[in-house]
């Protein structure tokens, strides 16, 4: 299936940011929000979003052995452009219905 471990990935998350503030690569952003949590709070909800993203457009799976890989690009693009993954998580988001499990939905700020 095309599913993935969320639990593990949200740790792989986790020490994304970590790593993240600890670079200097989210430093600009909190200063020019004034907010180191919010910034952090974003670029975790933006590593979700951007991973899911990914994982269902490029249709992985873990059977295939594609989810470090995928844990490894999300992380790239947060230390190298944090601004692109901070950007994903004002971004919309696709709720899907219950009455649509085969397609339709519909979409929300956040």
């Amino acid at each position: 299936g095309h599913g993935f471990p969320f639990a593990v990935s949200c740790i792989s998350f986790s020490k994304i940011c970590l790593e993240a503030l600890r670079c200097g690569s989210i430093i600009p952003e909190m200063n020019r929000r004034g907010s180191v949590v919010q910034v952090l709070n974003d670029l975790y909800l933006g590593l979700i979003m951007e991973f899911y993203k990914d994982w269902r457009s490029k249709e992985l799976s873990i059977d295939g052995g594609h989810f470090q890989a995928a844990i490894e690009a999300v992380e790239k693009r947060a230390i190298k452009s944090p601004a692109g993954i901070l950007r994903a998580a004002s971004g919309e988001l696709y709720k899907p219905t219950f009455a649509s499990a085969g397609g339709g939905g519909e979409f929300a700020d956040f």
